[in-house]
């Protein structure tokens, strides 16, 4: 992890909190206001339109309000999606993912494809940048994550991961895709979970 992507998780971790930054690079401790395009895990509070709005008024959406559901315990889909209005959107879309890790590779549907694509991308970019997220998957997913993303209705994210996969490949410093990631407004999570709760029939945990 560089020392801006240590930075940045340093502020993500204590955003929530709404914390003091630790001293970084000689500088004084200070209180950290959030940027507006800001995004990822530990962020409680983002102005995020809803997936179904058509060009209505921001909706604030507040992680801090609700609990995060620390691991998957047996749920069927519909327990899952019916756990929306007490539990964080991103714990409740990790826990999809635990389940469906749990499934024979060959017994997978494109959509539980694309929610391990998805969620794959956003916990190793978060955690240390493009670089963390080639490594840790060992390209597994670079073939399904940008139809994963443009199926969720995540454009911005799926064209900054095409172009994030071809640097890859031809073996370009990947930091400045680690920037324009972590300028991303697009709510995935929500955007994820809602594509979730469409193809529910096709999610099939237990």
């Amino acid at each position: 992890m560089t020392e801006k992507h240590r930075f940045w998780h340093i502020i993500r971790a204590n955003v929530a909190k709404n914390a003091t930054v630790p001293h970084i690079d000689g500088q004084s401790p200070k209180k950290f206001e959030r940027p507006g395009k800001i995004r990822g895990r530990a962020l409680n509070l983002a102005r995020r339109k809803s997936p179904k709005e058509k060009g209505g008024a921001s909706t604030l959406v507040s992680y801090m309000g609700k609990p995060f559901l620390d691991n998957y315990t047996g749920q069927t889909t519909a327990d899952l999606l019916g756990l929306r209005d007490e539990y964080r959107i991103d714990s409740l879309v990790l826990a999809f993912e635990q389940a469906i890790q749990s499934k024979p590779e060959t017994e997978l549907s494109e959509p539980e494809r694309f929610v391990l694509a998805i969620e794959a991308m956003e916990r190793e970019v978060d955690n240390g940048g493009w670089d963390q997220f080639f490594g840790n998957t060992e390209n597994e997913f670079d073939d399904v994550l940008v139809p994963a993303l443009n199926a969720v209705g995540c454009p911005g994210t799926a064209e900054l991961s095409r172009d994030a996969i071809e640097a890859y490949r031809q073996k370009v410093d990947l930091e400045e895709f680690d920037d324009r990631y972590f300028a991303g407004t697009e709510p995935i999570a929500d955007r994820l979970f809602e594509y979730i709760a469409s193809h529910a029939n096709e999610i099939k945990l237990v």
